[in-house]
């Protein structure tokens, strides 16, 4: 497979709740997760059949919080692994979240310097719908599949240094 021509993955962190009803932000869900090296996949999760390792990943903060709408890093899918609760849960015990049917292990991950916002990007990326006030639609589902071309757009824009990843 050429590498240099692999889609991106795109994996989006949105803001839940605990079991008390408070709201945790997506940043907080992106950094534990992005931490622990360990992300979740879930029964319907979109393109969680595609994922293999070697796969790049670029992690989307959605929801509320001061790094909402942007790109906040990337990295590099290790292994997919079966997860079920006899595991424990892949995120905090009081997050009101499903039970992951399988699991990303993370590898080479780095935070971008600054968070890449979205918008000023819509522009530049091919996949992005042509009535741009619907562009929230790129994110929904939690994993998303983008080009090479657009991934290589919001790594630019990170202004990632070229030996941290494969181009």
């Amino acid at each position: 497979m050429n590498v240099s021509a692999s889609p991106f993955f795109v994996f989006v962190a949105s803001d839940i709740e605990d079991q008390n009803g408070h709201l945790i932000s997506g940043a907080e869900v992106w950094d534990r997760r992005f931490q622990r090296g360990i992300w979740p996949l879930y029964r319907r999760t979109p393109n969680s059949k595609v994922l293999k390792a070697a796969d790049r990943v670029l992690f989307y903060v959605g929801g509320t919080g001061s790094v909402r709408q942007s790109f906040v890093g990337e990295g590099v899918i290790e292994a997919i692994v079966d997860w079920n609760h006899m595991k424990g849960e892949v995120d905090a015990e009081n997050w009101m979240t499903t039970s992951a049917t399988s699991a990303v292990v993370l590898g080479d991950r780095r935070r971008f310097p600054t968070p890449v916002m979205v918008k000023p990007l819509l522009d530049k990326l091919a996949c992005a719908p042509a009535n741009r006030s619907r562009w929230g639609v790129l994110f929904h589902g939690g994993v998303r599949k983008f080009s090479h071309a657009d991934g290589a757009v919001i790594r630019r824009a990170a202004k990632t240094a070229a030996d941290t990843l494969p181009d």
